[in-house]
């Protein structure tokens, strides 16, 4: 539903720990601490693209995520890991 109004010219605002959530956006901001880490283009979605996983993937763990959204938990701002 998100992505039939985003195709229909709405900007969509999402803020989730769901991977598969992420794959659907075309654009990725990295937030620790209200601060912009991160920043990954992915262009619009089409359904199955294998590129596009991957290059979601590696986004996620060079800023040291995917393990932690997996797990379940996050990091604070003095970098201890915490449970969501």
């Amino acid at each position: 539903m998100l992505t039939n109004i985003n195709n229909a010219g709405q900007s969509v605002v999402m803020v989730t720990h769901d991977i598969k959530s992420v794959r659907r956006g075309n654009r990725i901001i990295y937030l620790q601490d209200g601060g912009i880490m991160g920043e990954c283009e992915l262009g619009k979605y089409v359904s199955g693209d294998k590129q596009r996983h991957e290059k979601v993937r590696k986004f996620l763990e060079g800023n040291g995520m995917v393990k932690l959204i997996k797990s379940g938990f996050h990091k604070d701002r003095n970098h201890n890991v915490r449970p969501f």
